[in-house]
């Protein structure tokens, strides 16, 4: 959710010399985000699963990224540079909150069938 907030920031910002900092600390959230994606993926999947998984992860976030920067150029030819990233931001700050909402749900779900199979 960092990254969309700082980058729904980043095009809201009126001080030019604040802009690099904002993208810098977007740059490292997205990193973050990326790295925890990953690690999540690889310990989840079933050991025997874990390569093809992690392939197909890795398909999809390539293909999923040039789909994405065609997408950027075409909102940014359509709406300008700022209101492109501001719709940027604020779609990947409601997708990241959607899916931490769904995580959430599953695991108190989780939680609560072992409680009732202990209890």
């Amino acid at each position: 959710m960092l990254y969309g907030g700082v980058l729904a920031l980043a095009a809201l910002n009126p001080l030019p010399w604040a802009l690099p900092l904002l993208l810098v600390v977007a740059g490292i959230a997205m990193s973050v985000s990326n790295t925890s994606a990953n690690a999540l993926l690889q310990t989840q999947a079933d050991p025997l699963l874990r390569g093809r998984t992690v392939s197909l992860y890795m398909l999809a976030r390539r293909g999923g990224a040039s789909l994405g920067n065609l997408l950027a150029g075409v909102s940014v030819s359509l709406l300008g540079i700022r209101n492109a990233l501001l719709l940027n931001g604020a779609l990947a700050f409601l997708t990241h909150f959607l899916i931490g909402r769904q995580w959430l749900r599953e695991a108190g779900t989780v939680r609560k069938g072992i409680v009732e199979r202990a209890g």
